[in-house]
């Protein structure tokens, strides 16, 4: 069967799509601030501009959710902290955080961006010195060229 039988039911191609761009900080004490850009490229703005943070289950994110009366071409930047409870007995399989944002455009698409972001290691555990009579010990082997680590 014929899906759109006129191309007056067919709709407009998207002009862009909203940037989105993460920086997140050195996670210190398994917490770590955020934050993340919005950017419209196209030409006038969008509006309506909601946005929800997914993360794996033993992380939290303050806020979680933003909104956003209009975007433009100058960056809108908005700020959040990512918490893991040390004590959580939930072990973590993924440590990715998936951006999404709804939002609708001057012509009334109502479109999304999405953008997924892997969560820095320091954020999930306990760093520890090396210890020579530690109980319990684990070697780690790199297929990659060592690199310097601030301590």
């Amino acid at each position: 069967g014929v899906i759109r039988a006129a191309t007056s039911e067919s709709r407009p191609e998207p002009e862009s799509l909203l940037n989105i761009s993460t920086q997140i900080a050195e996670p210190d004490n398994h917490s770590c601030n955020g934050s993340l850009t919005l950017e419209w490229p196209g030409e006038g703005r969008v509006r309506s501009v909601e946005v929800v943070l997914e993360l794996p289950k033993s992380v939290t994110a303050m806020p979680d959710k933003f909104s956003v009366s209009t975007v433009m071409a100058e960056p809108e930047i908005l700020t959040f902290k990512l918490e893991v409870d040390p004590s959580s007995s939930l072990m973590v399989g993924d440590s990715v955080m998936t951006i999404t944002a709804l939002y609708t455009t001057m012509s009334g698409q109502t479109l999304s961006s999405r953008k997924t972001v892997s969560l820095p290691l320091g954020l999930f555990v306990t760093r520890a010195n090396p210890q020579k009579d530690a109980k319990f010990k684990t070697t780690l082997e790199f297929n990659q060229a060592a690199f310097l680590v601030k301590t």
